[in-house]
Formats: C-alpha cells, sequence, structure tokens
C-alpha cells in the first residue's frame, strides 16, 4: 500500500499495477483488500494475471479475460515487429516463428521472448513451473506424475544429447501395455505444451 502511495505522490498520475499470482482464494483476497483500500486515496487498476494448465476455451467474462498461450499469425508478425527492434540480428529466427504460425505449429508467446534473450528470459522458468506444477515439498521419484517424468526425462536428453526418444519407449512410465502404440494423445494437455512429435513417433 505504501509503495502505491509513494508513487502516485510522486507521479500525480493514476498507478498501474500487474499482479502475476497462482490460483488461489487466500492471493484473490490478499488483490481485493489492496484494491479497496489503494483507491480510497490513490486512481487504481490492477490486472491480475493467473496462469493456467489446463486448455483455454473461453474469451472473457465479465471483468475476466482469457488468453491462450499460442499465438496467430497476426500476433506473430506484430511480436515479431516488437522484438525485432531490440534484436535486430534474430529477424531471421522470428520470421521461422512466424512462418510457423502461418503453418499448422502455433508458436507460443514465450517463445518470442527466449528467441530474443535466450538464458537470459526470465519468463521461461515460471512458465514451465506453471505447467508442471512442482512444489518445494515434491519428492521428485515418488510424487510426479508419469506425464511429468516422461516431460523431465525428454527435457535431460534433449539438454545434454540433443536427441529423440520414440515414444514407445515411454509406456511402461505410462502404464501402457507394451504391445499398444504409445502416442502424444496419452498425455494430458500440460504435457503436450513442451512435447513435438517428429516422424516416426519420436518425441
Amino acid at each position: 500500500h505504501r509503495r502505491i502511495a509513494w508513487l502516485h505522490d510522486k507521479t500525480s498520475l493514476p498507478i498501474f499495477v500487474v499482479e502475476d499470482s497462482r490460483i488461489s482464494k487466500t492471493e484473490s483476497r490478499m488483490i481485493k483488500e489492496t484494491f479497496q483500500t489503494c483507491r480510497q486515496f490513490t486512481p487504481l487498476v490492477i490486472l491480475d494475471v493467473q496462469r493456467y494448465s489446463s486448455k483455454i476455451d473461453r474469451n472473457e467474462e465479465g471483468d475476466k479475460f482469457w488468453l491462450k498461450g499460442e499465438v496467430s499469425q497476426n500476433e506473430a508478425i506484430r511480436l515479431t515487429e516488437v522484438f525485432s527492434r531490440k534484436c535486430p540480428g534474430k529477424r531471421d529466427d522470428f520470421r521461422d516463428l512466424v512462418n510457423n504460425a502461418k503453418g499448422n505449429t502455433s508458436p507460443h508467446v514465450f517463445e518470442f521472448g527466449l528467441t530474443a534473450f535466450e538464458y537470459e528470459f526470465r519468463g521461461v522458468q515460471s512458465y514451465v513451473s506453471g505447467y508442471l506444477k512442482l512444489d518445494s515439498h515434491i519428492n521428485y521419484l515418488d510424487d510426479l506424475a508419469p506425464w511429468q517424468l516422461v516431460v523431465g526425462f525428454l527435457s535431460l536428453t534433449y539438454y545434454y544429447g540433443q536427441a529423440l526418444i520414440p515414444g514407445q519407449f515411454f509406456a511402461n512410465i505410462m502404464h501402457v501395455r507394451k504391445k499398444d502404440a504409445v502416442d502424444l494423445s496419452n498425455l494430458p494437455f500440460e504435457a503436450k505444451k513442451f512435447i513435438y512429435k517428429e516422424e516416426g513417433n519420436y518425441w
């Protein structure tokens, strides 16, 4: 509250606050309390950004708006224009993302930040953590769901070996009978965000 009041006193302008929060009743209540307290003395707008790991199939409801992680062709072109000003040496990489948007593979918005800033891009960690649903209390061998193990295994294999793995390799982890085919359709929405299938069912 004091920081918001201080900014308003120094600038005499309305204050716009972006709150990057997880979906919980406690945090939702705190945001509402902050708004109710500060609006008495400060023109205030709070944008409460909540990350969803499930599939989004709606656009808006009252004062709530749902934005998909995949970008359209027009959005890809706009993002390319913005990021190319900061990173002119990567125009070709951004054009590849635009071409993907024109085709059947829709790029995710975080890919533009990752392309521009690589390992310095701070949004990747929170993005991945939100989808994997990890917390500090997890016993990683016992508490991970099968799809989380698959994503973790693929990440390590790609990072250290830049290699693809046949989907059938994960039959045991995913509790699929070995005589049955393993496909991306066996995985939940969250896992599909991080896995691409190549020819021959290689992931």
